[in-house]
């Protein structure tokens, strides 16, 4: 009797935390979307329990280098790859996304027009179709890599070589 007293205290507990940590998410995610949030907020806000303050810190186009390369090691995937698509993301934070576990957050390098060029020449020899065949349609790709991936046999050889003529066109 005295431990189904102990769990039930303890739950009671876990629920009022997660209750109090609930009315604070609202404010903490319009602080990390807000360009003027300071940049020592930002990195508090980057290592935020919730993965959705972490991926609006991501997405933050003010956020300095120093946060954004600490939030391309985050432990959530789609936070990772909400930094793939950010404009502003340094290199370096790009750079470590190219191997990243996650065929999702590699495709999401693949598929963002602010992928730097270098970037996407690593993704060329990704082990996922699918993020070849996005990297194939991202217009930064260097006619040189579209070039080797031509060279490729099956499907995405094939989208290559059409990608390749039709650039030459242009």
């Amino acid at each position: 009797m005295q431990g189904n007293r102990i769990v039930f205290i303890v739950a009671f507990w876990m629920l009022g935390l997660t209750a109090m940590a609930g009315e604070d998410l609202d404010s903490r995610l319009r602080e990390a979307a807000l360009p003027t949030t300071p940049a020592a907020r930002l990195m508090q806000l980057a290592h935020d329990p919730d993965w959705r303050v972490r991926k609006a810190v991501a997405s933050q186009q003010r956020a300095p280098a120093s946060v954004l390369n600490v939030l391309a090691s985050d432990k959530d995937a789609r936070v990772r790859a909400a930094l793939a698509h950010n404009l502003r993301a340094p290199v370096k934070a790009t750079m470590s996304l190219v191997r990243d576990p996650s065929e999702d957050v590699r495709y999401s390098l693949a598929h963002c027009g602010y992928t730097d060029p270098s970037v996407l020449e690593k993704l060329i020899d990704d082990p996922s179709e699918r993020v070849r065949l996005q990297l194939i349609l991202n217009p930064n790709l260097p006619i040189t890599a579209l070039e080797r991936m031509a060279r490729e046999k099956g499907v995405v050889g094939e989208r290559a070589r059409r990608m390749l003529e039709q650039r030459r066109k242009e």
